[in-house]
């Protein structure tokens, strides 16, 4: 018999101020991802009362399975799975009328037996999600007698078990691949309503009559007979037995709670590996570029006053050309510039009141003051300026400096 399509081998592993944004949104990740791990217990209710009870198939337990720690559940098959951690040797028994499990519960349980555990899936009806899992299509017709008795082999031996006529519609797998599943039930009709799995080390069992179950069931006639031989399928050494019930509509719902956008991306394997390696990639950012870098701050040279060079310069040129008048222009204008940038006054040294607000500002004496004006007055109205007259303007402007 070739491998079932639906067995695989799971994976037992999880895969400046932008600075500051790149740290908060690492934290805000690493406890979205710490919270997505946990399981929450407000989901799973343990001692749940199962529709039409189960008291009686409890009691059936304790005898066919000693050792096991038998519980009843209200929550989706993904969070009792991750309540009950990952052990081997423990058993589900799911009950519903109808049963519409999620991708999240399918993958949980199939990860679920393949490490060693059984799960028996009792339902009348079943979503797409379970019909593609199963690879088989489930039907239910009404019977042409009012009443169908159902008929189990025995695990041990070909004995064969049949119920009375109890049953008002006929359930079975008008379709199911024989080299995934072996029937080991059907209906009196001869129609199959009993699969067994096997995936991994653990074993699915599927049965399309979830009242075999009930009190009311087992206490008609020797129905209880029945239900022995499908619980028998389960191994005597389980050590924990959990009974997930259906709601009170009798149907089991694995969608109970809108998909968050980190259930979306666990439930997207190449997603969550890319959101992994992404908070990967930020530790690593954090540890080795976390270090603040501060470039040197260049040295900027003060900015120079080159007036004083360039006057110097063409000085010297006109005193190498012996223009005594465009030398004292020029000395003329350098020493206004230092009297306006001293004293505030208006520099048109050819005005009175030029003069007389040099004298009120200055320090310098009246006499120094008229002497002053006469050389700058002659060096500015003479075309022909002597070296005598220069040197005495020259003279008289240091002279000046030297006072104020």
């Amino acid at each position: 018999m070739k491998p079932p399509l639906l067995i695989y081998k799971p994976s037992y592993y999880n895969l400046s101020k932008p600075f500051n944004i790149l740290t908060l949104i690492l934290l805000q990740s690493i406890i979205a991802v710490n919270l997505l791990g946990q399981v929450d217990s407000s989901k799973v209710v343990l001692g749940a009362k199962a529709y039409n009870g189960t008291y009686i198939m409890q009691n059936e337990i304790a005898t066919i399975m000693p050792q096991a720690t038998v519980t009843t559940s209200i929550g989706t098959i993904a969070d009792n799975i991750n309540y009950l951690k990952k052990s081997k040797n423990q058993a589900i028994i799911v009950k519903a009328h109808a049963f519409n499990p999620s991708s999240k519960d399918i993958e949980a349980l199939i990860d679920y037996v393949y490490r060693g555990n059984h799960v028996l899936l009792t339902f009348d009806t079943c979503n797409k999600t379970a019909n593609t899992f199963l690879d088989a299509t489930v039907s239910t017709n009404s019977t042409n007698d009012n009443t169908l008795a159902l008929i189990a082999k025995s695990p041990v031996s070909n004995t064969k078990y049949t119920t009375s006529k109890i049953i008002t519609r006929c359930n079975y797998f008008n379709r199911y691949d024989d080299e995934q599943a072996t029937a080991i039930g059907q209906n009196e009709n001869g129609t199959i309503n009993f699969l067994q799995y096997k995936i991994g080390s653990g074993t699915l069992l599927v049965h399309l009559y979830p009242d075999v179950l009930s009190n009311y069931f087992m206490l008609t006639a020797s129905n209880y007979q029945y239900t022995q031989q499908v619980l028998s399928y389960l191994p005597a050494s389980i050590t924990s037995l959990t009974i997930i019930t259906a709601s009170s509509k009798r149907t089991y719902e694995g969608n109970r709670n809108p998909p968050s956008i980190m259930g979306f991306i666990n439930n997207n394997p190449n997603l969550s590996n890319a959101f992994y390696l992404l908070i990967t990639l930020l530790v690593i950012i954090l540890l080795l570029g976390g270090k603040k870098r501060q470039r040197t701050i260049p040295v900027i040279p003060a900015l120079q006053n080159n007036t004083v060079e360039f006057t110097k310069t063409i000085a010297q040129l006109y005193f190498a050309q012996h223009n005594n008048t465009e030398l004292a222009q020029q000395i003329i204008k350098y020493w206004v510039a230092q009297v306006r940038n001293k004293y505030n006054i208006n520099t048109v040294h050819t005005s009175p009141a030029f003069w007389q607000q040099l004298l009120q500002k200055s320090k310098a004496s009246n006499s120094k003051i008229q002497q002053l004006q006469l050389h700058v007055t002659q060096a500015t109205n003479d075309p022909k300026l002597s070296n005598q007259a220069l040197l005495q303007l020259q003279a008289s402007i240091n002279t000046f400096t030297n006072i104020t």
